[in-house]
């Protein structure tokens, strides 16, 4: 509670957010008025110090509006999405599914192969509403064998 209240204040103090998700750390800032790397990091790292915790920088990344910020597996650029290469592969996958059947697609032997696929489906659906809904639209038109 100490880390997270201090961290919060450190941001605000700078114009930006902080969340956390478990061990992961996110500090955002709406533009350039809020503080630098260079200023910020060694402080934040002070206090996570403090806080009997280390930090572990190898894994810190600094990520500008010009590139793909991704957090918890997420790009977060404009808002939450899931990457547009995952999404392409498994629209890929339905398509392939639809034209030659699943099991040509079920290169790992996964044992509930649609379960598995519905399952991406409902995460994609979760961040992205349309994306969900047209991997849907592929995935009921699918033939599978008869159990």
């Amino acid at each position: 509670w100490r880390l997270d209240t201090r961290l919060q204040a450190l941001a605000q103090a700078s114009k930006g957010q902080y969340t956390r998700y478990a061990d992961d750390l996110i500090f955002s800032w709406s533009d350039r008025s809020g503080a630098t790397p260079g200023t910020f990091l060694p402080i934040a790292g002070a206090i996570i110090l403090e806080e009997g915790l280390t930090p572990n920088f190898r894994k810190t990344k600094i990520m500008t509006q010009g590139q793909s910020q991704r957090v918890l597996g997420l790009v977060v650029n404009q808002r939450a999405n899931t990457p547009r290469r995952e999404y392409e592969n498994l629209k890929a996958i339905l398509h392939n599914c639809v034209r030659h059947g699943p099991e040509s697609q079920n290169k790992e032997g996964t044992t509930n192969f649609r379960a598995q696929l519905r399952g991406r489906i409902q995460f994609i659906e979760s961040v992205n509403a349309n994306r969900g809904y047209s991997l849907l639209q592929a995935f009921e038109k699918i033939q599978w064998p008869a159990s």
